[in-house]
Parts: C-alpha cells; sequence; structure tokens
C-alpha cells in the first residue's frame, strides 16, 4: 500500500479493539511504515458498548461511523470518494489501488451501484500450511469465486465500492463476523441492483495455519465456525434487508442456506426419495458398473483440485511481489485432506447450530487468527517462522500515478 503509485490518494483508516493489546506498538509500527499515504486516521472501539460483541466486526462499523461524522463536520465533498476494505495482514497486487483508480474514474460517468472484488488467493506461507488448511483455503477460495461471485452474493473479505454508497447502505452492523455479507445486503436494500464486478488484480492472504496437525484442524474450524455461524445468524437480517416479495424472501432465503450454510442438504431430498422408492419396490439397487460410474465426479474433481486449481493458482501468484507458488508436496497433502475435511468439520458445524439455536448471535467468539507457523529447517532440526517468496514483476507505468483516486481504505 505504502508502495503504491496511489499512496499520496490514501487516507487509511485502522480499526481496533480497545480492549487488544499492544495498541500503542501497533500504532507507532503502522506509522513508521505509512510515510507516503496521505493521512493515517486511528480508531478505537470502546468496551462495553451495549449490543457490541468484542472483535465481531464491531472495529470496523464504529471507525467507519466516527470517519462519517467527522466528514460531515469537516463538510467534506466526498462524492467522488472510494472505499476500500481490506483484511488486516494481506497482501494486495502492486497495481491493485491503481485498477481501483480505473473503476472509480469509470464510475463517474455512470454513477450506478457497483461493488468491486478482486481474486482471493491464500498465498502466504502456503507451503508452511498443514494440508486441512491449505484444503480449507481452497474450498473458501472455490466456492467464493466459483459460486458467490458469479452468483452476485457478496465479496470475500477484501473488497471497493464508491463511498457514498457505503454510507447510504447505513454501516450499521456491528457485532455480526459476517459484515461483508451484510455490507452488500444492506446495500442491495438501498439500490436497486448492485452488481459484483470482478478486477483482474489479486489480493493474496494466509491459509488457517498451526504448529501441528491438530492446531491447524482446531484454527480451520475456527475459520469455519466464522464463516459458516455467521451466515447462519444473519439469516434473520438477510431476510430483511432481501428485496421482493415474501415468496422471493423465502427462495433466497433457501438459496442461501442450502449454498452457503449447509450445502449437504442439498442432498437430503435426493436421499430420502430414493430411499423410500427402494422400500417401496419401485426402484433397484444399482448394478456394480453402475456404482463404479458414479465415482467418476470424484475422480474428475479430485483431477480439478491437484491439477487445473493449482495451475490457476501459481499463474496468478506469479503476478505478485511475494506470495509462494504452490510446491508438489503442498498440493498432494491438500488433495489428500480435502477428501476428509468435509467429515471433521461437519459435526463441529451441527454442533454450532445447536449452541447458536440456544444462545443467538452471542454464541460467537473471536480469536485472532494464527498467520505464521514454525517450520523445522537444516540438519540441525532449527525452526523459524516461514516466509513469504519475494520475486519482481507488477510493474506499474507512470500513467498510473496521475489517475484521480481519493480512496479511504480500513
Amino acid at each position: 500500500m505504502n508502495q503504491s503509485r496511489q499512496a499520496k490518494n490514501l487516507i487509511v483508516l485502522i480499526a481496533m479493539e480497545a480492549r487488544a493489546p499492544n495498541n500503542e506498538k501497533l500504532r507507532s509500527q503502522i506509522e513508521s511504515l505509512m510515510t507516503n499515504v496521505r493521512e493515517i486516521r486511528f480508531y478505537e472501539h470502546p468496551a462495553g458498548i451495549p449490543g457490541d460483541l468484542p472483535g465481531a466486526a464491531s472495529n470496523c462499523s464504529y471507525a467507519m461511523g466516527e470517519f462519517r461524522q467527522e466528514l460531515f463536520s469537516d463538510c467534506v465533498n466526498f462524492a467522488d470518494w472510494g472505499f476500500v476494505k481490506l483484511d488486516a495482514q494481506v497482501i494486495p497486487h502492486p497495481r491493485f489501488f491503481c485498477a481501483l483508480a480505473q473503476e472509480l474514474d469509470a464510475w463517474k460517468h455512470h454513477r450506478r451501484a457497483v461493488t468491486w472484488t478482486p481474486p482471493v488467493v491464500h498465498a502466504i506461507h502456503s507451503n508452511a500450511a498443514y494440508g486441512i488448511g491449505s484444503a480449507y483455503a481452497l474450498m473458501i477460495e472455490t466456492e467464493t469465486m466459483g459460486s458467490l461471485y458469479w452468483l452476485n452474493f457478496y465479496p470475500f473479505g477484501q473488497y471497493g465500492m464508491p463511498l457514498e454508497q457505503y454510507f447510504r447502505a447505513g454501516t450499521h452492523h456491528p457485532s455480526y463476523v459476517p459484515e461483508d455479507e451484510l455490507t452488500m445486503d444492506q446495500c442491495k436494500w438501498t439500490n436497486q441492483y448492485v452488481p459484483l464486478e470482478s478486477l483482474w488484480v489479486p489480493v493474496i492472504k494466509a491459509p488457517p495455519m498451526g504448529n501441528s496437525f491438530w492446531e491447524a484442524f482446531e484454527e480451520t474450524v475456527v475459520q469455519q465456525r466464522r464463516f459458516f455461524g455467521g451466515s447462519l445468524w444473519a439469516l434473520p437480517l438477510r431476510a430483511f434487508y432481501a428485496p421482493g416479495s415474501m415468496l422471493w424472501k423465502a427462495l433466497d432465503l433457501a438459496v442461501a442456506l442450502v449454498i452457503r450454510v449447509y450445502p449437504q442438504l442439498g442432498f437430503l431430498p435426493a436421499g430420502i426419495i430414493a430411499y423410500s422408492l427402494q422400500v417401496a419396490g419401485i426402484i433397484e439397487m444399482p448394478s456394480s458398473s453402475a456404482l463404479v460410474e458414479s465415482f467418476l465426479p470424484l475422480v474428475l474433481q479430485v483431477a480439478l483440485v491437484c491439477v487445473l486449481l493449482p495451475m490457476l493458482q501459481n499463474m496468478i501468484i506469479t503476478t505478485m511481489h511475494a506470495g509462494e507458488v504452490f510446491s508438489i508436496h503442498s498440493i498432494v497433502f491438500r488433495a489428500v485432506a480435502g477428501c476428509v475435511q468435509n467429515a471433521l468439520i461437519t459435526p463441529a458445524m451441527w454442533l454450532l447450530t445447536c449452541q447458536i439455536m440456544i444462545q443467538g448471535r452471542h454464541a460467537q467468539s473471536y480469536r485472532p487468527r494464527k498467520k505464521f507457523a514454525q517450520v523445522t529447517s537444516g540438519k540441525d532440526g532449527t525452526t523459524k517462522a516461514a516466509q513469504p517468496r519475494t520475486s519482481t514483476g507488477g510493474e506499474i507505468s507512470e500513467d498510473d500515478q496521475r489517475l484521480p483516486l481519493h480512496m479511504n481504505i480500513i
């Protein structure tokens, strides 16, 4: 961000939790690193605000609410500004902000609602991750970029939009982890149509990490709780914000429930019908040859996971200054773990469902993510923290520097 040609136009908003440790140290580090940006503003979400759950997107909501009041108080004209939301500890492409500047410049000619979404690839410390975490990261990538983007549901963590569109949506989504989903729903509520437009510039982040398999598995479950649980306890709000009649709202919820929350539910009706027809004697069990043929989709899926997707991921990663190209070792173990991850994760999700039914949104809990792991290297067995690969590339043209962009980042 600090090295971008657009750095001089960036207002960076840092959203913190007051209860978090070392905020002052972190603030000093950020100020020493962000020397080229236009401005840095720090906001601390106070503890004890009624209705706000600590660490559950309240810091983002609080920071943007405060920033909005400051703009109004200073009578700032932000009609041509853009808003970008980035998670902590992600690395955007060197031309990420320049590409957004181009999109924002084009938006000024039509001013229709829009959300810009980059591809998100888990390429930081990827070869130090256990297969369970890497397989889960691939599942999330496939689900978001393969279905949620195409179905125009919501972005995955990193996105941009016109600032006035974000403010018009209300910024009122504290205490719900799936803030990206709720923000998109609120934008749809306040606009007739909000398309998700893809950017070619990627953002990379780390998969769930751990110093042992079970630690990595625990981290994976924590991440799945955030996405799965968040979508589940946000369903009532999704019903409220969904446009259209009650029938359309019910259909929208059914699609969200099956595709996003319980994909395995999609197989239940077919299984129940097939079993009932078999018991009634209407159909018979398939032949052995048919059973063998039924495994063909699984074979194709494994080929997709082991060959095509890593090739596409590595093509994206090689455009970056940082990020690890996936090794053969990590690809193989990711494929093996991918075959059993649902069997490990699904029981935890059903337990979480029961917990949510009893406690509601207060079943949410926050835990900092593990962004690194200790890896053994050398004959002496010493350990060191995994570091991302560095390379050259992603050259930025001089024209990018001249593009008008007033972008506030959170």
